[in-house]
């Protein structure tokens, strides 16, 4: 695809440079996609806890007369349900 300002070499050098201009900031846009991990977001959440950093546990009581619920550190997230995405270093964004 030829570029518009190599097509107009005779327009004035002003709109010539605006032209450039505009071009690359086409390319650098077109240059970045939404990370697909993170979804563009930046940060991931875990799935386990769902982001609150705790699930609940079930159970029974030692002497297996009651039974109990409470919550518990996720084994997953370890209590950092929102984590920074390794995979666009927290950008949201990943180059082509």
């Amino acid at each position: 695809m030829a570029r518009m300002s190599e097509d107009l070499p005779r327009l004035d050098p002003l709109l010539g440079k605006i032209i450039t201009k505009l071009e690359a900031k086409i390319l650098c846009t077109d240059a970045y996609a939404d990370c697909e991990e993170c979804e563009g977001e930046g940060e991931i959440t875990c799935d386990t806890c769902e982001g609150e950093g705790t699930v609940e546990r079930d159970g029974w009581s030692n002497d297996l007369e009651c039974h109990t619920s409470d919550d518990a550190t996720c084994p997953d997230c370890e209590g950092t349900p929102v984590k920074q995405c390794c995979a666009c270093d927290g950008e949201g964004r990943v180059e082509l």
